[in-house]
């Protein structure tokens, strides 16, 4: 599953040339019409409690290693994949996404789970 997400995002940035537009518009939100704020903020919930699910499936299947606490686990991947999205667009350089989220990939048990 979080593989699944990192594909996502990385995905998104279209060899650097795009990002994912509610990563774009959060970092100007004020500017925003209250209906896409509002998009915006469902699209941060279900993201965020995908991530607290695929986290806590984690720590009962081991599949992600060293998660203690599945919320704050699921809110930190959540910053560090818009922060990679946003600066591996800025650079343009999609390799600078994989360096943000290596210690995302390093985390990803490989083999069977107990």
């Amino acid at each position: 599953r979080l593989e699944t997400i990192l594909g996502l995002y990385r995905d998104a940035l279209e060899d650097g040339r795009s990002q994912c537009l509610c990563v774009a518009f959060s970092a100007m939100t004020e500017r925003l019409p209250e209906e896409t704020r509002a998009r915006i903020a469902t699209f941060q919930t279900d993201v965020l409690s995908w991530l607290v699910e695929t986290f806590g499936l984690a720590r009962s299947d081991t599949s992600i290693a060293g998660v203690s606490d599945p919320t704050q686990d699921a809110a930190a991947t959540f910053a560090q994949l818009e922060g990679a999205l946003l600066m591996a667009r800025a650079s343009g350089d999609p390799s600078q996404f994989d360096l943000a989220t290596a210690t995302l990939q390093a985390r990803i048990q490989k083999g069977p789970q107990t």
